[in-house]
C-alpha cells in the first residue's frame, strides 16, 4: 500500500521522455492525497476488447498523451514524463477485466446495486467494501503508487456479467477535475462511434492557461477578502477540524438517491417563495435545481449535526472557470479540453439557525447569488491571488467564515452529462430483463464516485454526480458514521 513517504526507489528517467512541471493549480496537497474511482453502470452487456481498442486510439492521438504520463517527483515537485512513444510495455493506460457467468442479482457481492425501485429520497450503501470487486488487482491507489512504478495516469477496470456492466476509471486528482474527466468521455465515445472528427480540441500536456492568474488582479478585490480566517480565527478553525477528527474517527461514505419530481417540487416551492417576497424586483428570481439540491441536502446536514443556531457555516460551492478563461482569451473555447483542475471555489457564509429556520429558498437564493458573483473574470481572478497568497504565505488555502465556522464542500458534476455519455457501439447484449429501462442503450444507468484518500479526511463533502435518464438526481456525501442515522430520519 502506497503512503506519502515511501522507502520504494523511483524509476530511472526514461531517455526520450517529455517531462513537464505539474502545474501549482494540480499540485495541490487535497489532489495528492486523493485518488478517485468512477463508475460507470450500464444495464447493457458491453465489449471490452471495443473499450480497449477506442480509449487506445484516442489517447495515443497528438495533446491526448498527457493520460499516458507517468508522475515523478523532482524535489518536492511534480512533472510529469511523457514517453515518447507508448508500447505494450509502457502502455497509454492500464486496461483489466473480469467476466462473470451471472447476472447482477446472483453476484454474491455486487448484488447490493440492485437497488429495485426507488420512489422517494433514499440513502444506499456504503459501497466502499465493494471496491476490490471494481477495480483492477494492480490498479495504483495512493500518490506513492504511481510515483514508485511506471504506471500511466489512468487505469481502467471493466466487469462484465450476463446482464450489467461496470466500468471503473481510476485516477489521481492531481490529473483533472470533473470536466477534465467528462472531455475523456467525449473524446473516448466519440472514436468508438466512428467519429474522430467530434473528437474534442484539446490543449498541449505543456500549456498552462492558469500560470499567470494569480497576477491579473489583487486578492483586495475579492468581494469576501475581509472574511478570511487570520491568525487566531484560523488556529480556532484548525483544532475544531483536528478535534472533530478526533472525537468523532469513523467516517461512511453513501450513496443519495432524490427523485426528480421531490426535487422540481421543491424548486417550484422554493420559486415562488421568492417571487411571491416583497423584496424581490420585478425581475423574476432564477435558481437551480442544483441550487435547491444543495440548499435542501445542507439544512438536513446541518439539523443532523444539531449545532448552536448561531454557529457559523461556510459552503464551499465549487464552479467551472473554462468559459471564463476562454473570456479572458486564455482557452480558445470554453470546449476545448483542458486536462487539469480548474475548479474554483464560491464561499456561502450564513449561520445553522438561518440555515434550518429559514426556508429552503432562502439559501438556494444565496448560493445562486454566490455563483453569479464569483463568475466573473475579476473574481476569478482575485480568488487565484487570494488562494496563492494564502498558500505561500501559509502553506494552506484561504478559508472564509467566522470564528468557528463549519465547513461544508460541493463539487457538482450535473454540467458533465455523464449519464448522457454514448457507449453504445461496444454494446453486444441488451438487458433483457429490463424491458421498462428509460435510459438509452449503452448509456450509465448509473454513475458513482468512491476513492482513497491520504493526507486529509473528505468528511462533510458532497458530490453531485447528476440527474440520470429518469431525470432523478445522485449524489455521494461523506459524514461521520454517527450522523446518518439522524439525517435518515429527516428523509
Amino acid at each position: 500500500m502506497g503512503l506519502f513517504s515511501s522507502s520504494r526507489p523511483a524509476p530511472e528517467t526514461v531517455p526520450g521522455d517529455r517531462i513537464i512541471p505539474v502545474s501549482f493549480w494540480d499540485d495541490q496537497d487535497y489532489a495528492r492525497g486523493m485518488s478517485l474511482d468512477i463508475t460507470l453502470t450500464f444495464n447493457d452487456v458491453l465489449d471490452p476488447a471495443k473499450l480497449r481498442y477506442s480509449l487506445k486510439t484516442l489517447l495515443e492521438k497528438k495533446g491526448w498523451e498527457k493520460f499516458g504520463a507517468r508522475l515523478r517527483k523532482n524535489g518536492k515537485k511534480l512533472e510529469y514524463h511523457i514517453p515518447e512513444k507508448f508500447s505494450e510495455t509502457r502502455p497509454a493506460f492500464l486496461f483489466s477485466t473480469d467476466k462473470h457467468n451471472m447476472t447482477l442479482s446472483e453476484h454474491p457481492e455486487l448484488s447490493a446495486f440492485a437497488f429495485g425501485k426507488l420512489e422517494k429520497p433514499t440513502l444506499l450503501g456504503p459501497f466502499d467494501p465493494l471496491r476490490p470487486y471494481l477495480r483492477g488487482a494492480k490498479t495504483p491507489e495512493y500518490l506513492d503508487d504511481w510515483l514508485y512504478s511506471d504506471a500511466p495516469q489512468l487505469a481502467v477496470h471493466v466487469v462484465v456479467l450476463k446482464d450489467v456492466t461496470f466500468m471503473t476509471v481510476t485516477f489521481i486528482h492531481v490529473l483533472m477535475d470533473a470536466m477534465g474527466f467528462t472531455a475523456l468521455l467525449k473524446g473516448w465515445t466519440a472514436v468508438l462511434r466512428g467519429r474522430e472528427d467530434q473528437i474534442p480540441p484539446i490543449l498541449d500536456a505543456g500549456e498552462d492557461p492558469l500560470a499567470n492568474i494569480h497576477q491579473m488582479t489583487p486578492s483586495s478585490k475579492y468581494v469576501l477578502t475581509d472574511r478570511v480566517l487570520k491568525g487566531w480565527a484560523f488556529i480556532v478553525f484548525v483544532i475544531q477540524y483536528i478535534f472533530e477528527l478526533v472525537w468523532w474517527r469513523k467516517d461512511e461514505e453513501r450513496l443519495i438517491f432524490v427523485p426528480g419530481n421531490y426535487l422540481k417540487d421543491l424548486r417550484n416551492t422554493a420559486l415562488a417563495e421568492l417571487n411571491g417576497s416583497p423584496s424581490q424586483t420585478v425581475e423574476p428570481a432564477f435558481i437551480s435545481e442544483s441550487d435547491v439540491l444543495l440548499s435542501w441536502w445542507t439544512r438536513i446536514c446541518i439539523k443532523a449535526l444539531n449545532p448552536s443556531s448561531n454557529k457559523p457555516i461556510t459552503i464551499l460551492n465549487v464552479f467551472d472557470i473554462r468559459g471564463v478563461l476562454a473570456e479572458m482569451g486564455l482557452l480558445p473555447s470554453a470546449d476545448t479540453a483542458l486536462i487539469a483542475n480548474v475548479t474554483w471555489p464560491t464561499a456561502i457564509l450564513v449561520t445553522a439557525g438561518e440555515t434550518i429556520s429559514k426556508p429552503i429558498s432562502f439559501l438556494a437564493s444565496r448560493i445562486r447569488h454566490a455563483i453569479d458573483t464569483h463568475r466573473t473574470v475579476e473574481q476569478v481572478q482575485a480568488i487565484a491571488a487570494t488562494q496563492r497568497e494564502a498558500k505561500e504565505k501559509t502553506g494552506q488555502p484561504a478559508v472564509h467564515g467566522g470564528l468557528g465556522t463549519f465547513l461544508f464542500a460541493c463539487s457538482n458534476w450535473h454540467r458533465g452529462k455523464l449519464f448522457q455519455m454514448d457507449f453504445s457501439p461496444a454494446v453486444v447484449k441488451e438487458n433483457p430483463s429490463d424491458s421498462k429501462r428509460a435510459n438509452l442503450t449503452g448509456r450509465p444507468l448509473l454513475v458513482f464516485v468512491t476513492g482513497k484518500f491520504a493526507g486529509f479526511s473528505p468528511r462533510n463533502s458532497l458530490v453531485v454526480m447528476g440527474k440520470d435518464a429518469t431525470g432523478n438526481w445522485w449524489m455521494k456525501n461523506v459524514l461521520r458514521t454517527s450522523l446518518w442515522s439522524a439525517v435518515e430520519k429527516q428523509l
